[in-house]
């Protein structure tokens, strides 16, 4: 597979992976009694693409969509994003605070650990992806959430595949929410089949359509994720995006809207910016920044 092309000519130095591991396993341990589930949480790249990118996660977004997809990133780093929203009642007004870090280079298997405190409780994701060729990873994924108050702890579990059969098409399946336990239901959070696409059309232009598949619900139960990037000059990103029937942060249900940003990929630092429309079932704006250190 061809890395991201900012990726492309990534400087690899000396770093001790197992420091980095044992501080994933460290952080995910003292947060795990307070913790995100994918929809839970958009990076400005994602809120830009309509929550589409699920077969192209860039750096430690693959925490969240696609835990599979850590495999085809060699390289260390560490986000952090913040998310200001506001709408027309109570409970679509806020702000999401993310800290994420990666480990993609080790040789056993790869994996990341990400920590997000929202407005009605705190959530952590955690995932590891395994390279069964270089055309295909499989991987697994975990998460906890603590709400505000006493209501019921929450875990679920993600899993996902991704296939790279061309070096222009990327193709993937996730399966969130996989356990779909009566916690995660009574929060709205149902089992969900994904099956995400990624074409490169040239050098400069992306194309991300993500269809989703929800089982359990007797209406709204299909929807999509829909999402350009456009390299605009070097290493600079236009992006926009819609989406339908899909969970996203400043909504509490299913809605529908859209996304548009840019990002700016430098040697080993990227700054993102999104701003996230949501036009019903109740209307909400938010603003997403974020950065990432790789190496």
């Amino acid at each position: 597979m061809r890395p991201n092309k900012s990726l492309r000519n990534l400087r690899v130095y000396p770093f001790n992976s197992s420091i980095l591991k044992i501080s994933i396993v460290l952080v995910a341990t003292i947060l795990t009694p307070a913790v995100v589930k994918a929809s839970d949480f958009h990076s400005p790249r994602t809120a830009a693409l309509g929550g589409a990118g699920h077969a192209g996660p860039l750096l430690n977004d693959a925490v969240f969509l696609n835990p599979s997809f850590v495999s085809f990133l060699p390289v260390y780093s560490i986000s952090w994003s913040f998310d200001k929203y506001s709408g027309t009642s109570a409970d679509t007004r806020g702000r999401n605070y993310s800290l994420s870090i990666l480990d993609g280079k080790s040789e056993m298997f790869q994996a990341g650990v990400a920590h997000t405190l929202r407005e009605d409780g705190t959530f952590i994701h955690f995932g590891a992806s395994k390279a069964v060729s270089k055309q295909l990873g499989v991987g697994i994924g975990g998460k906890f959430f603590m709400p505000t108050g006493s209501r019921t702890p929450e875990n679920e579990a993600i899993v996902s595949m991704t296939f790279v059969p061309k070096e222009w098409l990327l193709a993937v399946a996730v399966i969130d929410n996989a356990m779909e336990s009566p916690e995660s239901r009574a929060r709205g959070r149902y089992r969900e089949f994904i099956f995400g696409t990624k074409f490169e059309a040239s050098k400069q232009l992306y194309f991300y359509f993500d269809p989703h598949f929800k089982p359990t619900l007797t209406s709204g139960r299909y929807g999509y994720e829909a999402g350009v990037e456009v390299s605009a000059f070097k290493d600079f990103y236009l992006r926009g995006g819609m989406f339908r029937n899909s969970r996203v942060p400043s909504a509490s249900e299913q809605g529908r809207g859209y996304g548009t940003g840019f990002g700016w990929v430098a040697p080993k630092i990227s700054f993102d910016y999104a701003v996230q429309r949501v036009i019903t079932p109740r209307s909400s704006t938010g603003h997403v920044f974020g950065t990432t250190i790789y190496f």
